[in-house]
């Protein structure tokens, strides 16, 4: 039966859509699934027994050191870094961002830290992207109200316009009906 549990736990370690590392109390990689390998270029043989720091960028270094050790000091499975923009390093020295998950796991060797890497690159571009096209589209809302505000202008304009000259009409027609009804009328008495 321990043949079928380690068998089941190695597929479910290879199966995790996440790079999993595995590092001791002294921060030295002792396991590394299939997807450490193809998100940070080394070859699990190559990591194991490498200290963690390797994956990390080298300014970040000194402070991973502390945070690592901050850490140990009372384990428990949370975020790393809350709040933090986290990357990881590859081996060609490129970075990426990076959300990672710790836990904890209490072996007869001692404890051993699990971290779940996660490659943010992609979620981090859709989401600018998203932001660029709200963006925008605001921008267009904006551009589209100050359109319609122009055009109810010109309108306003057009008509104030139409209104005038045909308030001109309407006087001359008037002053022709006043001196139409006052001859008419002067026609009339001369008439009696």
């Amino acid at each position: 039966m321990r043949d079928f549990d380690d068998h089941i736990s190695v597929a479910l370690l290879e199966a995790a859509p996440d790079a999993i590392l595995c590092v001791t109390a002294r921060g030295r990689i002792a396991l590394a699934n299939s997807q450490t390998e193809q998100l940070f270029g080394y070859r699990r043989e190559d990591l194991v027994g490498q200290p963690v720091d390797i994956l990390v960028p080298e300014g970040a270094r000194a402070m991973h050191a502390r945070h690592r050790a901050g850490y140990m000091a009372n384990p428990q499975r949370r975020p790393m870094g809350p709040g933090m923009q986290l990357s990881g390093r590859r081996r060609d020295g490129s970075t990426f961002p990076a959300e990672i998950s710790l836990s904890v796991i209490d072996t007869d060797e001692g404890v051993l830290i699990a971290a779940a890497v996660r490659d943010m690159t992609e979620r981090l571009e859709a989401q600018a992207e998203r932001e660029r096209l709200s963006s925008q589209a605001g921008r267009d809302r904006s551009e589209s109200q100050v359109q319609q505000a122009q055009r109810l202008e010109n309108l306003g304009q057009l008509a104030g316009g139409v209104a005038h000259d045909f308030n001109n009409l309407l006087a001359v027609i008037l002053n022709y009906v006043s001196f139409v009804s006052e001859e008419l009328a002067a026609a009339t008495e001369s008439d009696w």
